[in-house]
C-alpha cells in the first residue's frame, strides 16, 4: 500500500478483500444444485469412512427432497433424461463426501475422487433417480428435480466458520502491517493472514457441498488450499527468520518461494511420488524450518529481557495454534489415523495464533505497537459488524422486498443507526478540542508545577485534539516548525516550552491524515505556549532572586547577630537555645536556596550537625548510611529543607522527652525510596495512646510535602548501661520511621 493512505483506509480496503472473497466463496457454494438434503457417512465399527455408506440426518423443507425420511441409506444415482428415458446408475460410496482430499495417498485416487464428483455434479444438473434403502433395507425409488441454487441458511456452520476464521486471521495480521509498514516481519505475517484467508475459503466451499461439485473447480480449490498452506508456512519461517530481529538480508527470503511454490507446482502437476511427498513432506519441512529459526531467535535474545518477554508469548501463540492445526490434520494424514475433529474446525487453531498476537500486543508490546493501535482495530471490527448486520436483516427475511423495507427502517430508526452512531463517535469520530477550550490548556500547560507534569498535560492535550494512534517521543534539534511528514500520516511537533518534540501518527485513530490546517493551529499553540512559558520562567525567576535575598539576608544579618549574642551568652541554657536558633536559621535560608547542596555535601552537614547537638547533650550518636545509593541522589533544595527538618525535630524529641542515652540514625535507599530512620534507647511512648503535639504534626506534614509518610513505634534496645534490660523488653526506646521516592543519578 502506498505510504500515502491512512491505515484506516489500509484497513478498509482490507475488510473489502475479506468481503469480497468471502462473497465469492458463498457465491461458488451456493450457484450449485441443491437436493435439500443433510448427508453423513456412516462406517461400520473399525473401518474407515471410505467404505461406509451415505445416509440421510435430515431435509429441509420446502426442498426437492423434503420427502426423504431421516436414515434412508442412498445407494445410487441415476440421470432422467428430459424424455424420462433413465440412464447408467451410479454407485455411492463414502469418500464421495469425503470432506478434504488430501487424506487420499495416492493421485490416481485423487483422481478418481474429482471424476466421481465431475460425473454426479453433471446428473445433478437435471433430473435424477435416488436409490435408497429404507430402515428394513427394503428398496426404494425417488425422482427429484434439485434446485438450480442453494440458499445460504443451509450452508452448514463449519462453512461459516472456516470464513470467519480466515478474514479474522486477516484482519489481525493486516493491522499489525499498517503500523508497522516497513518492518519485514510485520509484511510478512500480513502475508500469512492472506494465505490463511485463501486456504479456509477454498476449504470451506469443497468441504460444504451436499453430494458433489464439478471436478474441475473441485480440483481448483484444492490447489488453492494448498498454495495457501504451502504460502502459510513459507510466511511464518520468515517471520521467525525476521522477528524480533533479522537472521538474514530480506533478498535471501525469496529463496523460500523458489523452492517451496516450485514445491506446488510440481505437486499440483501431480509429478511427486503421491501425497506425502507432494504436499505433507512440504508444510513439516516449513515447521521445522521455523522452529529452527526461531530457537536461533530465543537464543540471540538472552542479553534482551524484553525481546525475551515478547518471544516467549508469541512463539508459544503460533506453535500451539500451528501444532494442534498439525496434530489434527497432517500428523494423522501421514499416519494412516482418522483426524480426531473435521479439518474446517481445526482452522480454529489458528485463532490461537493471531488471537494471541492480538494480546500479546498490548501486553508484551509484540512488533512495538503503541495500545493506541487497538482502536485501529476495533473501528474495522465496528465496520465489519455493520456490513454483517445488514446482511442480516436483508438474508433473515428472504429477500422479501416490502417486509424486508419496513423492517429495515423500524430497525435502524429505532435501534439500528443509533447504536451504529454511537459506536462510530466511540470508535472514530473524536472531535478536537475547540478554539476557546484549547488555548486555556495550553496556558494550563505552562504553568503546570513539575516538568514531567507539564510533559504529561501537553502529552494529553496532543491526544485530545488528535488521537493519534502512536505519539512518539523524537531526539531534540529537529526544528522550529510543525512539519508534516509522509504526505499528512505524520505530524512532527517541535520542542517548545521547554518540552520534548513529538511524532503524531495517524489523525483520528488512523481514520485521517494530517492537513495543513492541523499543522497551522499546532503551531500556533506552540508559540503560545512558547510564550507563556517564557512568562513562567521570568515569574520563577523573580521569585528565586527574592528568596536568594531573603536567604542572604538571614544570613549575614540574623546570623551575625546571633552569633554576637552567642559569644555573648553565659548561661548554658542560653547558648543552647541560641545554638537551635542559628542551626533553624541555617536550615531556612538553605531551603530557600533553589541551587542546593550535593547528597553528599548535604548529609555530611547533617551528620556533623547532629553529633554536635548530641555531644552537647551529653548522649552518643551512631550513623550508618548507604553511601553508594546516597551519591547518586538528586536531592533539591526543598527536599534538603525538609530532611534536615525531620531530623532536627527527631532529635529533638529524643534529647527533650526520651531520657535517653544514644540516638542512632541509619540511611539506606531500596526500590527508587529513601528510607531514614532515628531511634532512641529512652523510655518509649505509645503513639496511639499520645495525642500529637505541634512537632508531630509537622513531621507528618513534612513527610507529606516529600511526597512519603512517617511512622512512630517503641521498640526494645539493649543499653550498654542498662543491665536488667533485655531484647524482649517491650516500651523501650523510640524509632522514627520516614520513608519518600526519591530520583537517582544513573551517571
Amino acid at each position: 500500500m502506498p505510504s500515502i493512505m491512512a491505515p484506516a483506509r489500509v484497513m478498509v480496503s482490507a475488510l473489502l478483500l475479506a468481503f469480497a472473497l468471502l462473497a465469492a466463496a458463498v457465491g461458488v457454494a451456493t450457484w450449485q444444485p441443491w437436493l435439500g438434503l443433510q448427508l453423513r457417512v456412516v462406517a461400520p465399527p473399525g473401518l474407515d469412512a471410505d467404505v461406509g455408506h451415505i445416509e440421510v440426518q435430515g431435509a429441509t423443507r420446502a426442498s426437492p427432497a423434503a420427502s426423504m425420511p431421516a436414515h434412508a441409506r442412498i445407494v445410487g444415482i441415476a440421470p432422467l433424461d428430459a424424455d424420462g428415458r433413465l440412464g447408467p446408475v451410479m454407485a455411492l460410496q463414502g469418500d464421495d463426501l469425503l470432506e478434504e482430499p488430501d487424506v487420499l495417498d495416492s493421485y490416481t485416487e485423487m483422481r478418481q475422487l474429482f471424476a466421481r464428483q465431475e460425473r454426479i455434479a453433471a446428473m445433478l444438473r437435471g433430473q435424477v433417480l435416488l436409490h435408497w434403502l429404507d430402515a428394513g433395507g427394503g428398496p426404494r425409488l425417488t425422482r427429484l428435480t434439485p434446485a438450480p441454487w442453494r440458499p445460504p441458511h443451509s450452508l452448514p456452520p463449519m462453512f461459516w466458520f472456516q470464513l470467519a476464521v480466515g478474514a479474522l486471521a486477516w484482519l489481525l495480521s493486516v493491522w499489525v502491517w499498517v503500523l508497522r509498514p516497513q518492518d519485514w516481519a510485520a509484511r510478512l505475517l500480513a502475508a500469512a493472514g492472506l494465505l490463511l484467508l485463501l486456504t479456509t475459503t477454498a476449504a470451506a466451499v469443497y468441504s460444504a457441498r451436499e453430494l458433489a461439485l464439478p471436478g474441475g473447480l473441485f480440483r481448483g480449490l484444492s490447489a488453492i488450499n494448498h498454495l495457501g498452506a504451502v504460502g502459510f508456512g513459507m510466511s511464518m519461517v520468515g517471520v521467525f527468520m525476521m522477528y524480533p530481529h533479522p537472521m538474514v538480508p530480506p533478498s535471501n527470503l525469496l529463496l523460500l518461494p523458489l523452492v517451496f511454490l516450485s514445491w506446488w507446482v510440481l505437486d499440483t502437476w501431480q509429478v511427486m511420488p503421491d501425497q506425502n511427498w507432494g504436499g505433507r513432506v512440504s508444510i513439516l519441512l516449513e515447521m521445522m524450518l521455523a522452529i529452527a529459526a526461531a530457537v536461533v531467535q530465543w537464543h540471540r535474545s538472552r542479553s534482551n529481557p524484553a525481546d525475551r518477554a515478547a518471544m516467549r508469548w508469541f512463539n508459544l501463540s503460533a506453535w500451539l495454534g500451528c501444532t494442534l492445526f498439525a496434530i489434527c490434520t497432517v500428523g494423522p494424514n501421514i499416519l494412516g489415523l482418522p483426524s480426531p475433529i473435521p479439518q474446517g474446525y481445526a482452522f480454529g487453531f489458528f485463532i490461537v495464533l493471531f488471537g494471541g498476537l492480538a494480546f500479546g500486543v498490548g501486553r508484551y508490546r509484540l512488533f512495538d505497537l503503541d495500545r493506541w493501535a487497538f482502536r485501529l482495530l476495533l473501528w474495522t471490527m465496528g465496520a465489519a459488524g455493520i456490513v454483517v448486520l445488514d446482511l442480516v436483516l436483508a438474508w433473515g427475511l428472504g429477500f422479501n422486498p416490502g417486509a424486508s423495507l419496513a423492517l429495515t427502517l423500524l430497525v435502524c430508526g429505532a435501534l439500528y443507526f443509533p447504536i451504529r452512531q454511537w459506536l462510530w463517535a466511540r470508535m472514530v469520530q473524536r472531535p478536537s478540542l475547540p478554539m476557546e477550550l484549547a488555548l486555556p490548556k495550553v496556558v494550563e500547560v505552562a504553568f503546570t508545577a513539575g516538568a514531567l507534569a507539564r510533559e504529561q498535560r501537553w502529552l494529553n492535550l496532543l491526544h485530545r485534539l488528535y488521537a493519534p494512534l502512536q505519539l512518539l517521543p523524537q531526539q531534540s534539534g529537529s526544528g522550529s516548525v510543525v512539519v508534516l511528514r509522509s504526505e499528512g500520516l505524520d505530524m512532527l511537533v517541535p520542542a517548545t516550552g521547554g518540552l520534548g518534540a513529538r511524532l503524531l501518527v495517524g489523525r483520528s485513530a488512523g481514520l485521517k491524515l494530517f492537513s495543513p490546517q492541523d499543522a497551522a493551529f499546532t503551531q500556533s499553540l506552540c508559540d503560545l505556549l512558547d510564550r507563556a512559558a517564557g512568562e513562567r520562567d521570568a515569574y520563577v525567576r523573580g521569585v528565586e532572586q527574592e528568596r536568594s535575598r531573603i536567604a542572604r539576608d538571614l544570613h549575614d544579618e540574623l546570623g551575625a547577630k546571633l552569633l554576637t549574642a552567642l559569644h555573648g551568652a553565659g548561661d548554658q541554657r542560653q547558648r543552647a537555645l541560641l545554638e537551635d536558633a542559628m542551626a533553624y536559621m541555617r536550615l531556612i535560608a538553605c531551603g530557600l536556596d533553589q541551587a542546593g547542596r550535593t547528597a553528599d555535601d548535604f548529609f555530611a552537614d547533617l551528620r556533623y550537625d547532629t553529633s554536635q547537638r548530641l555531644q552537647r547533650a551529653g548522649l552518643q550518636f551512631d550513623w550508618q548510611l548507604d553511601a553508594s545509593a546516597v551519591h547518586r541522589l538528586d536531592l533539591d533544595a526543598r527536599h534538603q529543607y525538609q530532611i534536615h527538618a525531620l531530623v532536627h525535630e527527631a532529635v529533638s524529641n529524643s534529647m527533650r522527652h526520651a531520657v535517653a542515652s544514644r540516638v542512632s540514625i541509619s540511611l539506606r535507599c531500596e526500590h527508587g525510596h529513601l528510607h531514614l530512620c532515628i531511634g532512641d534507647d529512652g523510655a518509649g511512648f505509645d503513639p496511639t495512646q499520645v495525642s500529637q503535639g505541634q512537632g508531630l504534626r509537622n513531621m507528618r506534614a513534612r513527610a507529606q510535602a516529600l511526597g512519603g509518610e512517617v511512622h512512630w513505634r517503641s521498640r526494645s534496645v539493649l543499653a550498654q548501661d542498662r543491665t536488667t534490660t533485655t531484647m524482649s523488653t517491650p516500651g523501650v526506646g523510640t524509632l522514627v520511621e520516614i520513608s519518600w521516592p526519591v530520583l537517582q543519578r544513573t551517571g
